[in-house]
């Protein structure tokens, strides 16, 4: 498939995400904005911050999460969709719940536990709902230095545009050679720490906008055990990609356990590679390589002879569970 024939990228991506990709650092800039208009009211003494969404929204704030956690003396979590955990009680948690309710977590029943709580209305995508939440939580006092990072990030993502971008040859476009590697492979992305949501993020696109099969991995946990299953089957091995997710703002251990892992995996006979994130703050970081793995993924879907546009299935799936969720929680 030629990546560079554009008539052959409008063919396949009849949902046009490839543009609307082009749209991602506004989009960020958009929700920063709405997020300042937010009507919000000052908290005082929480002592932790329980995020609460599905779909988009809470893919937003896996990643706020990931980068509340360097700089917020407080502990933060995002709520799973089919059970509430039992820490987000009591008056000294805030509650945030962006977008659709998940199932078990209505405002109400958040009330009922003492929760303190905010309702944001969200949107139908990452960047614009993470730099609204991002916005919110700088005007509450519980994040600092957000908009010059912010700031940073988009300028950072602005610049990569280009390289990525449809009109841009593979030749000089790194995230269509990336995906020309996926073609044919198991893909398996490692991001320690900050990074673990963006591994996360890639794995879902190659699932659902190139219909591939793909996993992420928690660093830690493929040193303890992941690295030792690396003998079989021996054939499928040369059919696995192993990449990993590099950054400067990443701690130097985790920078070490990288390296070290994917000498590991090159030793098996997996195919690996390192992609490393532009810019110099820790939003930047974030975004460059989340850019780089959404055009990664598009490009893959059109190589796959595949629309990536979400799959039929998965929308089917979340009607089936939505229907499901309607019935009362029993352990609510």
């Amino acid at each position: 498939m030629n990546l560079d024939d554009r008539a052959v990228l409008e063919r396949f991506d009849a949902g046009q995400v490839l543009a609307d990709l082009a749209r991602l650092p506004d989009r960020l800039e958009a929700g920063w904005q709405a997020g300042l208009a937010l009507p919000l009211h000052a908290v005082e003494g929480v002592e932790r911050v329980a995020l609460l969404g599905k779909g988009e929204p809470a893919a937003a704030m896996d990643l706020l999460a990931a980068y509340a956690a360097a700089q917020s003396p407080l502990p933060w979590g995002v709520g799973g969709e089919d059970l509430l955990p039992g820490w987000v009680q009591g008056e000294r948690t805030l509650a945030v719940c962006l977008g659709p309710v998940v199932w078990g977590a209505s405002p109400a029943q958040l009330r009922a536990r003492g929760c303190r709580v905010i309702t944001v209305e969200g949107a139908g995508e990452m960047a614009y709902n993470f730099g609204l939440l991002l916005a919110a939580f700088t005007r509450l006092g519980l994040l600092v230095g957000a908009e010059e990072e912010l700031a940073e990030a988009v300028e950072a993502v602005r610049a990569q545009q280009s390289a990525l971008a449809p009109e841009t040859p593979v030749v000089r476009n790194p995230a269509k050679r990336m995906a020309g590697q996926f073609v044919g492979r198991w893909v398996i992305l490692f991001g320690p720490g900050l990074l673990a949501p963006v591994a996360r993020r890639w794995k879902e696109r190659l699932n659902a906008w190139a219909k591939a099969l793909a996993q992420s991995e928690t660093l830690s946990e493929a040193d303890r055990s992941g690295a030792g299953g690396l003998n079989h089957p021996e054939a499928l091995l040369s059919q696995i990609m192993a990449l990993f997710l590099q950054a400067p703002s990443l701690p130097e251990r985790s920078r070490l356990r990288l390296a070290y892992t994917r000498q590991v995996y090159m030793v098996q006979g997996v195919n690996t590679d390192v992609i490393e994130a532009r810019g110099s703050g820790r939003l930047a970081h974030l975004w460059t390589l989340l850019q780089f793995g959404e055009y990664s993924a598009a490009y893959l879907a059109v190589a796959n002879g595949e629309d990536p546009a979400p799959a039929e299935v998965l929308a089917a799936l979340e009607d089936e569970l939505d229907r499901g969720s309607s019935q009362p929680n029993p352990t609510e």
